[in-house]
């Protein structure tokens, strides 16, 4: 129940600041009139200062829409890249790596709608390892293979 008291609150945070959101770290200070008191349990009291428990409606809350539509074409721009990269794998271990990376960015999307863990260092670090393996030029991987002949 308490994230949907969260949810609810950040939902109703929105209206009138779609275009640029409250600001950084801002939904602990400001969400509180937003709730709605039927969901509100004893975690309530948010002593440790959590936040929505939803990335995507962090961004929205805190960005407005133009910070959710950035990030947003920055997933759909790796997913698009990744599984063009599966299908033009010209070997087993690259398209293995391809899915790979895939298969951990489906995670960390999946994990970020229920909670907001891009920022930290477990889940952050793997999200940006997995943007800097889809930067390396796909050309490095068929040189190297040339070298080892």
């Amino acid at each position: 129940a308490e994230r949907f008291h969260r949810w609810i609150g950040g939902i109703r945070m929105t209206e009138g600041h779609l275009l640029h959101g409250f600001g950084p770290n801002s939904f602990f200070y400001e969400y509180k009139p937003y709730t709605v008191t039927a969901f509100k349990t004893y975690v309530s009291i948010n002593e440790e200062k959590s936040t929505v428990h939803n990335y995507f409606l962090l961004l929205l809350i805190e960005q407005g829409v133009p910070g959710l539509l950035i990030f947003c074409l920055l997933l759909g721009g790796l997913f698009y890249y990744v599984q063009k990269w599966y299908h033009e794998a010209s070997d087993r271990t690259e398209r293995i790596l391809a899915a790979t990376v895939a298969a951990i960015l489906g995670m960390i999307v999946s994990l970020n709608m229920l909670s907001d863990l891009i920022e930290t260092d477990k889940i952050g670090g793997l999200f940006f390892i997995c943007v800097g393996i889809l930067c390396i030029p796909k050309t490095a991987f068929h040189a190297e293979k040339t070298e080892r002949k």
